[in-house]
Protein backbone atom coordinates (compact mmCIF):
# COMPACT_ATOMS: atom_id res chain seq x y z
CA UNK A 1 0.00 0.00 0.00
CA UNK A 2 1.55 3.11 -0.99
CA UNK A 3 1.76 6.02 1.72
CA UNK A 4 -0.90 8.61 -0.38
CA UNK A 5 -3.26 5.88 0.07
CA UNK A 6 -3.11 5.52 4.02
CA UNK A 7 -6.74 7.15 5.51
CA UNK A 8 -6.53 9.35 8.68
CA UNK A 9 -8.07 6.26 10.89
CA UNK A 10 -5.10 3.54 9.49
CA UNK A 11 -2.60 6.68 10.62
CA UNK A 12 -4.21 7.52 14.04
CA UNK A 13 -4.61 3.84 15.14
CA UNK A 14 -0.85 2.63 14.45
CA UNK A 15 0.44 6.02 16.03
CA UNK A 16 -2.37 5.08 18.94
CA UNK A 17 -0.93 1.16 19.09
CA UNK A 18 2.97 2.96 19.08
CA UNK A 19 2.36 4.77 22.01
CA UNK A 20 0.64 1.84 23.46
CA UNK A 21 3.76 -0.58 23.09
CA UNK A 22 5.90 1.94 24.46
CA UNK A 23 3.84 2.62 27.23
CA UNK A 24 3.47 -0.96 27.89
CA UNK A 25 0.02 -0.97 28.50
CA UNK A 26 -1.39 -3.88 30.02
CA UNK A 27 -5.25 -3.01 29.01
CA UNK A 28 -6.56 -0.97 26.00
CA UNK A 29 -10.15 -0.67 25.29
CA UNK A 30 -10.32 -0.27 21.27
CA UNK A 31 -12.92 0.98 19.38
CA UNK A 32 -13.36 0.09 15.65
CA UNK A 33 -13.51 2.97 13.03
CA UNK A 34 -16.35 1.54 10.42
CA UNK A 35 -15.70 -1.88 11.54
CA UNK A 36 -15.58 -5.12 9.72
CA UNK A 37 -13.04 -7.15 7.74
CA UNK A 38 -11.78 -3.89 6.20
CA UNK A 39 -11.16 -1.81 10.11
CA UNK A 40 -7.38 -1.01 10.48
CA UNK A 41 -7.81 -2.32 14.10
CA UNK A 42 -8.02 -5.90 12.50
CA UNK A 43 -4.32 -5.91 13.18
CA UNK A 44 -4.80 -7.23 16.69
CA UNK A 45 -4.67 -10.70 17.03
CA UNK A 46 -7.40 -12.61 18.42
CA UNK A 47 -5.58 -14.31 20.87
CA UNK A 48 -4.71 -10.95 22.34
CA UNK A 49 -7.79 -9.88 22.95
CA UNK A 50 -9.74 -10.74 26.31
CA UNK A 51 -13.78 -9.60 24.73
CA UNK A 52 -14.75 -8.51 21.84
CA UNK A 53 -17.97 -6.27 21.56
CA UNK A 54 -20.58 -5.76 18.75
CA UNK A 55 -23.55 -2.89 19.07
CA UNK A 56 -26.35 -2.17 17.29
CA UNK A 57 -26.28 -1.50 13.57
CA UNK A 58 -27.63 1.97 12.40
CA UNK A 59 -27.49 4.28 9.68
CA UNK A 60 -24.60 6.35 10.87
CA UNK A 61 -22.42 4.58 8.26
CA UNK A 62 -24.67 4.67 4.99
CA UNK A 63 -22.87 6.77 2.68
CA UNK A 64 -19.70 4.43 3.63
CA UNK A 65 -21.02 1.35 3.44
CA UNK A 66 -23.47 0.63 1.10
CA UNK A 67 -26.35 2.38 1.83
CA UNK A 68 -28.90 0.30 3.60
CA UNK A 69 -28.72 -1.17 7.22
CA UNK A 70 -28.32 -4.29 5.17
CA UNK A 71 -25.26 -3.31 3.74
CA UNK A 72 -23.68 -1.80 6.81
CA UNK A 73 -24.42 -5.59 8.75
CA UNK A 74 -22.58 -7.41 5.73
CA UNK A 75 -19.99 -4.97 6.19
CA UNK A 76 -19.54 -4.95 10.20
CA UNK A 77 -19.88 -8.60 9.96
CA UNK A 78 -16.68 -9.11 8.28
CA UNK A 79 -15.07 -8.93 11.83
CA UNK A 80 -16.92 -11.99 13.29
CA UNK A 81 -14.56 -14.55 11.82
CA UNK A 82 -11.42 -13.03 13.92
CA UNK A 83 -13.52 -12.07 17.33
CA UNK A 84 -11.32 -13.63 20.08
CA UNK A 85 -11.93 -13.84 23.89
CA UNK A 86 -15.49 -13.61 25.01
CA UNK A 87 -17.46 -12.60 22.43
CA UNK A 88 -20.23 -10.19 24.20
CA UNK A 89 -23.48 -8.89 22.48
CA UNK A 90 -26.11 -5.65 23.35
Amino acid sequence: MAIDCLSHDIVLTAVAFNLFAEENVDIAVIEAGLGGARDATNIISSSDLAASVITTISEEHLAALGGSLESIAVAKSGIIAQLGGSPLFP
